[in-house]
Parts: C-alpha cells; sequence; structure tokens
C-alpha cells in the first residue's frame, strides 16, 4: 500500500545525464509477438494469462482485459539516492465509454524484486483510472493529467520520471502526456507526487511492470510502445545537498508506545483460508483484504475431530480393536481446495500457512482414553499414543492438498492446566 505526501523542496541545480537503457520494446512480429498469444516469455516478458499480444493494420501492441494481472520484465535496473528511472509508455484505453465509471484500472510503474515480485507488482507508479464522463487520467491522486473521451482512439504517449529518495523507500514522480495521434502536447503534472512503500531499504533490482486491478467494466489496455531507461543527476559543486521536507498532517497515535505496524503479525483472519471466497463472496471485498491490506490467513478449528465430529469417516480397525481403520479413514477423505480460484491459490502460494488447534472430543469412542484429575470428563486423552498419532498423521496427509495442508498443529487448542507436567503430550509429538 502507497502513502501520498505532500512535498516542499529547497531548489537545487541538478544536471540530468541519461544513465542507460533499460528496454525498449514495440510487441512487434519482428520482435517474436504472435497475434493473438500470451506475451510471457517474449523479450524478456514475464506476464500473466491476462496479457495478449496483438495487431491490426500491422501494428503490434500488447493488451489486458482481465483482472487482477501482472506483467514485469526481467530487464532490471538499480537507482542510487538522486537517481531516477524514465517510463514511456505509449497506450490507449479502449472501451464503451457510456459505461465508464470512477475506478483506478491499471498501475505502471516498477518493483524491487525481492521486496514485490508477486502480487504487489508494480508497488511504485502512475494508475490509470477510468471517469465516469469517459475520460481516463494517468498520474497519482492530485496530481493526473486527463485524456478526454474522444481520443479514446489515439495513442497517448506517458512520460513517467521517478526519482529515488534519501529517505528509507521514498520516490517523487511527474508525469506528462502527449497525444501521438494528434500531435499535441498534453501537459506535465505541476507539482511531484510522493509515494513510500513501508517495508525493505529498495537497495536492490528493480523490475518495470504493469498490472490490472479490479476491471468492474469491459474496458482494454493496449500498449503500443515500452521504453524504459535511468538517468544520473550530479549536484552542481556550487550548491549544497537537498533538503526535502515531507509534510504529514495526519496525528499519529502510538498504542503501548508503538507507532508501527507489523502488518505480517496484525492483520490476520482467523479463517482457514480455503473457503475465504466463497463466504466474502465479492471480488471487490476479496481484493481489498489481499491486495491493500496484504493479510493472512490465522487458524483453522477441527483436524481430527473433523472425522468424528463432523463427517464420521472414522471407524475401528476390526483387526486391531481400539485403533482406527486406516485404509477406511483414508478412502472416505477427500483433501481440496475449496473450490478457491488461481488468483486465491498464486496470491498465497505455495501453501495458506495456518495453524490447526484440534479440539476436544477427537479421540474415537472405541479407543482407550484418560482426562486430567479434575477436568472435564469431555476432555480425552488418548492412552494408546502411536494409535492416536497414526490416525492424526493420516488426516493431515490425505485430508488436505499440500495448498491447504496446516503450517503447525496444535493437538488440543487450549488444553487444561491439569495436564502440565503430564509426559502424555510432548510423547505423542515425539510420535
Amino acid at each position: 500500500m502507497s502513502i501520498l505526501r505532500n512535498l516542499t523542496t529547497v531548489a537545487m541545480l541538478v544536471v540530468p545525464m541519461v544513465g542507460s537503457a533499460v528496454l525498449e520494446i514495440g510487441f512487434s512480429a519482428s520482435e517474436g509477438f504472435v497475434d493473438g498469444t500470451a506475451v510471457n516469455n517474449i523479450q524478456g516478458m514475464n506476464a500473466q494469462a491476462g496479457w495478449i499480444a496483438e495487431e491490426i493494420s500491422g501494428i503490434g501492441y500488447m493488451v489486458c482485459t482481465s483482472s487482477y494481472n501482472r506483467a514485469r520484465n526481467y530487464a532490471g535496473f538499480t537507482l542510487e539516492v538522486g537517481d531516477s528511472v524514465v517510463i514511456e509508455t505509449t497506450l490507449r484505453l479502449q472501451g464503451d465509454r457510456s459505461a465508464f465509471q470512477d475506478l483506478n484500472l491499471f498501475r505502471i510503474g516498477f518493483a524491487e524484486n525481492e521486496q514485490h515480485s508477486g502480487a504487489d507488482t508494480p508497488s511504485i507508479g502512475a494508475e490509470v483510472s477510468a471517469r465516469a464522463d469517459g475520460s481516463y487520467t494517468v498520474g497519482r491522486t492530485g496530481t493526473e493529467i486527463q485524456i478526454p473521451a474522444s481520443a479514446s482512439n489515439d495513442w497517448i504517449k506517458i512520460t513517467q520520471v521517478i526519482t529515488r529518495h534519501s529517505e528509507s523507500n521514498t520516490f517523487s514522480g511527474t508525469v506528462s502526456a502527449y497525444n501521438v495521434t494528434l500531435d499535441t502536447d498534453l501537459g506535465t503534472t505541476s507539482s511531484a507526487w510522493m509515494q513510500s512503500t513501508d517495508d525493505g531499504s529498495w537497495g536492490g533490482t528493480m523490475r518495470p511492470s504493469f498490472r490490472a486491478w479490479n476491471l468492474a467494466f469491459p474496458v482494454a489496455l493496449q500498449v503500443d510502445h515500452w521504453k524504459v531507461y535511468t538517468q544520473e543527476a550530479e549536484e552542481s559543486p556550487q550548491e549544497s545537498e537537498p533538503v526535502y521536507i515531507l509534510i504529514d498532517p495526519e496525528v499519529s497515535v502510538a498504542i503501548g508506545g508503538h507507532l508501527e505496524l507489523d502488518r505480517q503479525q496484525f492483520f490476520n483472519l482467523s479463517d482457514a483460508g480455503r473457503k475465504f471466497e466463497a463466504r466474502i463472496n465479492n471480488d471487490v471485498q476479496e481484493a481489498y483484504y489481499v491486495e491493500e491490506l496484504g493479510m493472512n490467513f490465522g487458524r483453522e478449528l477441527g483436524g481430527a475431530y473433523g472425522t468424528t465430529g463432523w463427517s464420521r469417516a472414522v471407524r475401528e480397525d476390526p483387526e486391531n480393536p481400539g485403533q482406527v481403520d486406516i485404509s477406511y479413514l483414508t478412502n472416505n477423505l477427500t483433501g481440496d481446495n475449496g473450490g478457491s480460484s488461481a488468483w486465491m491459490m498464486d496470491s498465497f502460494s505455495p501453501n495458506l500457512d495456518v495453524a490447526m488447534h484440534d479440539r476436544y472430543g477427537s479421540v474415537p469412542d472405541f479407543m482407550d482414553s484418560w482426562y486430567a484429575d479434575g477436568d472435564s470428563a469431555s476432555h480425552l486423552h488418548a492412552v494408546n499414543t502411536n494409535a492416536y498419532a497414526e490416525y492424526v498423521a493420516a488426516v493431515l496427509e490425505y485430508g488436505y492438498t499440500d495448498w491447504t495442508r496446516p503450517k503447525t498443529y496444535e493437538i488440543v487448542n487450549e488444553p487444561n492446566w491439569r495436564v502440565w507436567g503430564i509426559s502424555v503430550l510432548p510423547i505423542f509429538i515425539l510420535r
């Protein structure tokens, strides 16, 4: 998630110098792109299936009409403090203008390869946003250039100049637009936008990239030309170091002296994840949780209890009284992904990373059991820990897929304190 802040700068004389070319792609047949096929693995592209090459009247371009699809290029670059990257994108936004609504559709920019190689690609850059009057804008909130609805078939060259600042993870950017079809300058944003990320030093390799958000109405982004290069800025020896004053009008509120929020620790849902989409049943809300809040899933209750208390997939082994019929159990277990979409599974690859807490009542009636002195008679533990461990292991192996299988397993959720000091629980773990 990006943080936008007002920027005031003390003037400094700088001399921009072209550093080096990063990439230049025209998405033409001569570059290996084939009309109607995916752009992935061509000219260094690493793109999801929604990014397709097309050609009309000899003009080749890349197009995306699919929500939540990303495309990046393996051509990388690095930015030292004060350096800039220039991203030139010749594009047009196609679609029925009467269906347009105020909505952010695409982002064009870059991501640091180690910090944001997946769902947050790109994390720095300008937004392409539709407006209800049929026009669209390019830039960031408050610093945007508007492309009129009358230019719907015109190719527009968008130029971003994004500069890295000395403050950790912070960049500023300007956007200019030029109507290539009409040979008309559409202007440059009057002030720079500031954008920050909340993680990493951003000292590694950065990769140019695109991203589609929720395309709630039929719309297509067509990209005819994509050029990226870096610029170095040399200070005049007569001038002092730049001073950047970042003004944040928001009030900072601390909880117990803590001002920063660990997203991995605090943005979790107490949910097993595999039926998350069915429970939310709202694409926009799901994307907000996953893409914007960067949430993770917390835990699942059930495990072995699910086979005794709900599905009745357990019976006694006739050849081994007091033990679970493992063959019958595995034949009745069906591990699945809960109907999760490819987007969901890709967002949480390779595993949902949830904690499993089993319940009292998971010990089958035919197993010998015991409960701690003074505890409830329903809080049972198995006497034969070998047999019970074999039963639980079968549930974890056959009742889940590699994607849904719990990362950790707790034998009993919140065991009674009277069990403290009794060796049976650590013995079970060692089985």
